[in-house]
């Protein structure tokens, strides 16, 4: 149950801190004729805040926006990693698992299957996946979140370091002893070299 509540917490911080960063507000005001119409390769839009929408709906409507003009880029990936995180922090289990898969496949056709990015969704997939007891599917998660990791930073980097110290964690829930500590050791060995 711990392990759940601290998934959450992160969850609903990184869902926060994106919200922080996200563009300020329109004015309902006149838009310019540009922005009422755009043909449909125009990418996606980034949700932006509406005075009367909450954060998952504003999502959903950037997600669909870029549904209906069939356009599959970096924000609506974006988009759905963010709606994920929400609907996780609220316990919407179905919700946040599509959401991140998809996430996880828009990233892949735009940035390539070995993206830093796609490695991110995989670890929050995976960390979303252990908050529901699913250990064997976070662990496949985890290790192709590691590969990733290891060809796009390098098998001596600390991101690596990061990335293997939280999989040590479900490696222990798991109860593989003797994997989670060949892990930490290489995790020391990062670390020292990294000095």
């Amino acid at each position: 149950m711990n392990a759940r509540l601290l998934v959450v917490t992160v969850m609903a911080v990184l869902v926060m801190a994106a919200c922080a960063t996200s563009a300020p507000k329109q004015s309902k005001q006149a838009k310019a004729p540009e922005e009422k119409e755009q043909p449909a390769a125009t990418p996606a839009k980034e949700a932006k805040p509406a005075e009367n929408l909450d954060e998952a709906d504003k999502l959903k409507a950037a997600i669909k926006e870029a549904d209906d003009a069939k356009v599959e880029d970096e924000a609506l990936a974006k988009n759905l990693t963010a709606l994920g995180d929400l609907q996780s922090s609220r316990g919407k289990s179905y919700e946040a698992e599509a959401a991140y898969q998809r996430a996880v496949s828009v990233y892949e056709k735009v940035k390539g299957p070995e993206d830093d990015s796609v490695a991110r969704t995989l670890e929050k997939l995976a960390a979303f996946q252990i908050a529901q007891g699913k250990y064997a599917a976070a662990d496949a998660l985890y290790r192709r979140s590691i590969g990733i990791v290891e060809k796009t930073s390098g098998p001596k980097s600390m991101e690596l370091a990061n990335l293997l110290e939280r999989y040590v964690v479900l490696l222990k829930k798991m109860n593989l002893t003797m994997q989670a500590s060949r892990t930490e050791g290489r995790i020391r060995f990062i670390k020292a070299h990294n000095k």
